[in-house]
């Protein structure tokens, strides 16, 4: 029996060597192209970083303006009026009322109502 064990131990062994080897020159293997990947990617993000850092400060100042609480009073204001001068242009028009005059000011109103609120969106 001590024959029979000893020679079960030792395949067990030189198995577990060989097996050992392989997953070392593996792991190794791995690492390397791992190291690689990163590296890669890595000079990937370079000229992306450099772009984002310098606007991230433009960026954060766009982020603190439409963050304050004073933003969200202006356009509440600007949908407001707006409002209201819808009201007015649908009276005029219906009233026939329009001349010539008032129709140059209701088109110049309409687009900057129409510009504030592009700028709102962006």
């Amino acid at each position: 029996r001590k024959g029979s064990m000893a020679s079960v131990g030792e395949e067990f062994a030189s198995y577990s060597r060989t097996d050992a080897r392989k997953m070392n020159a593996a792991r190794d293997h791995g690492q390397r192209q791992m190291v690689a990947a990163v590296q890669s990617v890595e000079r990937m993000k370079e000229p992306e970083v450099q772009v984002r850092r310098s606007r991230s400060s433009t960026i954060r100042w766009f982020q603190a303006v439409v963050a304050h609480p004073a933003f969200d009073i202006f356009f509440a204001a600007i949908v407001g009026l707006n409002t209201i001068f819808m009201g007015v242009d649908a009276e005029l028009q219906l009233a026939d009322q329009l001349d010539q005059g008032e129709s140059v000011a209701l088109t110049v109103t309409r687009r900057v109502f129409t510009a504030a609120f592009t700028v709102e969106l962006v």
